[in-house]
């Protein structure tokens, strides 16, 4: 049997996502750590982009699951790792490509730490696929407790805990909710440096602060149910206080995106780090601002 079975959620419904998909399994095939074993879940991609249609280029031990609709990340993630049966779960996301030496780095920092730990491998972003990207503190440097784009953990933590809440349906919060209760069970986390992901962040464009405000709104929805399960801890981790709400609403009068954005596709020439950074810090804001007007609402609904 495998020592880690690695699970990739994955909904693919662009050629982009489909090739970049790809590349994330033949980077598997490069491990030179070869104990483990791969879950693919489909999570109801359209026939045009299947991802089975890349059984080819997968590792030998891979086992594919098609989910009969798209039902979202949790729902994905918990069927990877219940059909894993192994000590140890990678979760990676579809559009990482993995170092070749990043499975042996977890595999290695489990066997010294043992079951009580949480190994997050690092993630680098890139912008050119065909070359590698060297880490910036500007984009590069997550703090969050169990990220799952590239995270181990022992399988015994997801089934102490349940795994994630499939009641997480929209974009976002379903790994940062597991990781406050893996955290209220003890478990630790550890960061590690030289297991590192190479994950795909397309250039700015003119044209993507709609769909980007769309998803940071789908975001709030998701916030405002993980505040009603952790009140306490998960006010500061959406971001949910006061003292937020005021830094927001500061900086998009100071700072309106439709405004900053050709500045920032300026700054992407010679700085594209940078620029992504700016961006995603103010898109953040509007988040916070979807946040409270959401919590306004729940507070003033009449009780039935």
């Amino acid at each position: 049997m495998s020592s880690f079975g690695v699970v990739i959620p994955v909904y693919c419904h662009h050629t982009q996502g489909y090739l970049r998909f790809k590349q994330c399994l033949h980077s598997l095939r490069e491990q030179h750590f070869g104990d483990f074993s791969v879950i693919v879940v489909d999570d109801g991609s359209p026939e045009t982009h299947a991802p089975e249609k890349l059984r080819q280029e997968a590792p030998y031990r891979t086992r594919w699951i098609r989910l009969p609709h798209n039902q979202g990340r949790a729902v994905a993630r918990n069927v990877g790792w219940q059909a894993a049966p192994f000590p140890w779960i990678l979760f990676l996301d579809a559009d990482m490509v993995l170092h070749p030496e990043a499975l042996g780095t977890h595999f290695r920092f489990h066997r010294t730490r043992g079951q009580g730990w949480i190994g997050q491998g690092k993630v680098i972003g890139q912008s050119q696929i065909d070359k590698r990207p060297i880490a910036s503190v500007w984009t590069d440097a997550s703090q969050a407790f169990f990220a799952t784009g590239h995270v181990s953990v022992a399988r015994e933590a997801l089934e102490r805990t349940g795994g994630f809440d499939e009641a997480f349906t929209q974009y976002g919060w379903e790994d940062l909710e597991l990781g406050l209760r893996l955290q209220q069970q003890g478990y630790r986390r550890a960061h590690l440096k030289s297991a590192k992901a190479y994950h795909w962040e397309p250039p700015l464009n003119a044209s993507q602060w709609s769909r980007d405000l769309a998803k940071e709104q789908q975001r709030a929805r998701g916030a405002l149910y993980l505040l009603a399960k952790h009140p306490q801890q998960g006010r500061y981790l959406c971001q949910a206080t006061l003292l937020d709400a005021a830094v927001a609403n500061g900086l998009r009068q100071l700072l309106p995106m439709p405004d900053l954005l050709p500045r920032l596709l300026q700054l992407q020439q010679t700085h594209p780090k940078m620029a992504l950074a700016f961006y995603r810090g103010i898109l953040h804001q509007y988040y916070v601002q979807a946040l409270q007007e959401l919590l306004k609402a729940n507070k003033e609904a009449p009780e039935l």
